[in-house]
């Protein structure tokens, strides 16, 4: 019964990656720049450490799908975003800088997931 209670590991990754949500609370000025600032770094670090452990975690194609989507969204705004934002500041310089390293990582992520689903596709 414990272990119905527990989240699938795939789902609390996804979940952490939210500090990236918040990249259009910023670009509607709702939140400071170094509020967004700290969001970016933890985005930063929830897409590096998730690539590192993607292998470990329990495999669920339909989790693994979604994530994978979610994923494409989140490339999709952080894309436009990067396009249309023009830094003031040295904390906006820090902020696109991020930006396009996020980029980087979501695709690589994305590879990765790719990877793992069409091996298991080939395996079915």
């Amino acid at each position: 019964m414990f272990e119905q209670m527990i989240p699938p590991q795939i789902q609390i990754y996804q979940e952490t990656i939210k500090p990236i949500s918040h990249y259009e609370e910023y670009i509607n000025n709702k939140i400071l720049t170094s509020t967004m600032l700290t969001y970016a770094k933890q985005a930063q670090f929830i897409v590096k450490s998730t690539r590192d452990i993607i292998d470990d975690l329990n495999f669920d194609t339909e989790k693994f799908e979604e994530f994978l989507s979610t994923l494409d969204d989140d490339y999709d705004m952080l894309e436009n975003f990067y396009d249309r934002f023009s830094p003031k500041n040295r904390e906006e310089q820090e902020i696109k800088d991020i930006t396009n390293n996020l980029l980087t990582n979501l695709i690589l992520l994305q590879n990765d997931i790719s990877i793992i689903l069409s091996k298991q596709y080939e395996n079915s």
